[in-house]
């Protein structure tokens, strides 16, 4: 079990060990006993991680249709067709995410595998996006990490999502910062996705 907080690493408080054939419901019954036990220690759960495989998943969807014991949180947006709904058990809200290293390799690993584009707003992306910003040579990234690569490869992904490669998407103009040429896609995919870091290198007007 993992206790995650901003700008804090988690830190391990229990560790199950398994032989990958647990089920959804296995699972499910070991996420509500952990619940349980925080409740009755005054332990305060905020998230439920899982790397994405499909027991997983599963035991996610199992615990947010866990019936909320207080009144949800409830977020509706009616015109794009949002409804977030978030259980607030003893221990809080409780809602499920995938782990952040996790996340990182999946947000790499998308615009590189198969044919796709991506349109973002006036930019794209396309795995030649990856390959130009690891060619500029100021991106941080290695050959490796665009071409041939290795999708469980975690330092790829800390270096995809590093200030440096969000940096190497712009350039100074006349004493201004700007998103180079071609670069506005991927500076919107990065930005999006990438860690909190990025914050003072958008408040850095020099770049």
């Amino acid at each position: 079990m993992l206790l995650p907080g901003p700008q804090y690493p988690p830190i391990v408080v229990a560790l199950i060990p398994n032989n990958g054939k647990d089920t959804a419901e296995d699972i499910y019954k070991h996420h509500v006993t952990l619940l349980k036990m925080a409740a009755e220690l005054g332990i305060n759960i905020i998230t439920g991680a899982s790397d994405g495989a499909a027991a997983e998943l599963s035991a996610q969807n199992m615990m947010d249709n866990l019936p909320s014991e207080k009144e949800p949180i409830l977020y509706e947006n009616l015109e794009h067709g949002y409804r977030i709904k978030i259980p607030v058990h003893e221990t809080g809200p409780y809602f499920s995410n995938q782990d952040p290293e996790h996340g990182r390799k999946t947000g790499r690993n998308q615009p590189q595998h198969g044919t796709k584009t991506a349109s973002l707003g006036e930019g794209f992306i396309v795995n030649h996006s990856l390959v130009d910003l690891c060619e500029s040579g100021d991106s941080g990234m290695y050959r490796a990490d665009v071409i041939n690569v290795d999708k469980q490869d975690d330092g790829a992904a800390r270096r995809f999502y590093h200030r440096k490669a969000l940096r190497a998407c712009t350039e100074i103009v006349d004493g201004v910062c700007r998103v180079k040429d071609g670069y506005l896609g991927i500076f919107v995919y990065l930005f999006i996705l990438g860690p909190q870091f990025f914050i003072d290198l958008v408040m850095d007007t020099t770049c």
